[in-house]
């Protein structure tokens, strides 16, 4: 009997120690997750940008923040 209790003591510690391995690689992959989405919310800003730019004349300078 102590042995098998040794045994689910030292299963339990790994188990612990996986689930601890888990969390951080969520967390790491949470972050960067946020790096690309914020990368993606830049393109989309710089891409409507751009879009306004194309829209006024050449002679026509509207700065980034100009008129909406």
């Amino acid at each position: 009997m102590d042995e098998e209790l040794q045994a689910l003591c030292m299963a339990k510690q790994e188990l612990q120690k996986a689930q601890q391995r888990l969390l951080v690689a969520i967390d790491e992959k949470m972050k960067e997750n946020a790096m690309v989405s914020n990368q993606l919310l830049l393109l989309e800003l710089h891409l409507s940008l751009l879009s306004k730019q194309s829209q006024h004349p050449k002679g026509d300078r509207v700065g980034v923040f100009g008129t909406m």
